[in-house]
């Protein structure tokens, strides 16, 4: 398809051996176009061999407990620059919550990561970024909000929807700062009754007399891979397998009903930005999710139930951390 974009009058050569064998080659032409010393019709991308990020000690911890190949230490990190990503570029998130040890890591393909500098970001609200210049040359930068030429202003109108083990908090961000928590260590339970949707403490109290008409441990189920997903006695709702994807079956005012786990977690994040909107008056410009022991399906289901809760999935973002990342 490149190629065809290109036209009939342009030479393209077609390179399907090993991209490594021409990387000498690469940096030459590159530095001599940029000391203006010879000069060239083709063009190298400035794209790095390495890759860049930000990591906590956890982090660390996690990258010598467990081997993995570096892409995959990559999904922890804050933020990351890869490799193929063309330089100069910059990456920028706003923290809020303390980190006392951030480090800055550099790896690529065929081996691990290396820390060659130590950082803390001991407030909230600080401009942590990234940066990759055109020689390649990490830097970070960390300064107070209030410095940025944006000020305040850079992070606002966000929704942070917090996942823990087996409650959820939803709390506003405005003007860069906490503004209020509007859903305070909710349970994840949902009941369909008397006409309408209970969620969370709410479904909590109909458990007790109208066991088979909640649904609970919703994180849990949606992030045990379908296969290792067992039922709990305590349970008044049945869990089955319908091409290898696990449905739950409930009671509701209507009657016995089948879904998705993923269709029902949509509930609970449609019910925290509504809950938001209500308060402020709008909806989020940026719905923010934070959950601990995030892997690719879990981030998968989570896009699906905002789409399903009618998210716009490019206002989302998904952390292990109580970040905002700043789109440039």
């Amino acid at each position: 398809m490149i190629i065809d974009k290109l036209g009939s009058t342009k030479k393209v050569v077609n390179l399907t051996k090993n991209i490594f064998n021409y990387i000498s080659q690469a940096i030459v032409g590159k530095a001599l176009k940029l000391h203006k010393k010879q000069a060239s019709k083709f063009d190298v991308a400035n794209t790095g061999f390495k890759d860049f990020g930000i990591g906590t000690s956890e982090v660390i911890q996690y990258m010598m407990t467990n081997f993995q190949p570096p892409k995959e230490y990559m999904k922890k990190f804050l933020i990351k620059i890869a490799s193929n990503e063309i330089v100069p570029i910059k990456k920028t998130f706003v923290n809020f919550e303390k980190f006392d040890n951030l480090m800055t890591l550099e790896g690529g393909t065929n081996r691990g990561f290396t820390g060659f500098s130590q950082y803390c970001a001991p407030e909230l609200g600080l401009v942590v970024s990234l940066s990759v210049n055109d020689r390649f040359m990490p830097e970070i930068d960390i300064h107070k909000l209030s410095c940025h030429p944006h000020g305040n202003k850079l992070v606002d109108n966000v929704a942070m929807i917090c996942f823990n083990e087996n409650m959820f908090t939803v709390a506003t961000i405005k003007d860069g700062k906490f503004n209020k928590i509007v859903l305070n260590n909710e349970p994840y339970l949902i009941a369909f009754m008397d006409d309408r949707i209970h969620i969370g403490k709410d479904a909590e109290k109909l458990k007790e007399e109208y066991n088979s008409f909640v649904v609970s441990d919703l994180l849990k189920i949606l992030k045990t891979p379908s296969k290792d997903l067992k039922a709990d006695p305590k349970w008044g709702f049945q869990i089955s397998q319908i091409n290898d994807e696990t449905v739950l079956e409930f009671d509701t005012f209507k009657g016995r009903r089948k879904a998705s786990p993923t269709f029902l977690f949509a509930f609970f994040l449609r019910y925290s930005v509504k809950i938001i909107e209500v308060i402020s008056g709008e909806m989020p410009k940026t719905t923010v999710i934070v959950s601990k022991n995030l892997n690719d399906n879990f981030r998968q289901q989570l896009m699906a139930s905002c789409k399903s809760a009618k998210i716009n999935p490019t206002n989302v973002q998904i952390h292990e951390y109580k970040i905002v990342e700043i789109k440039s």
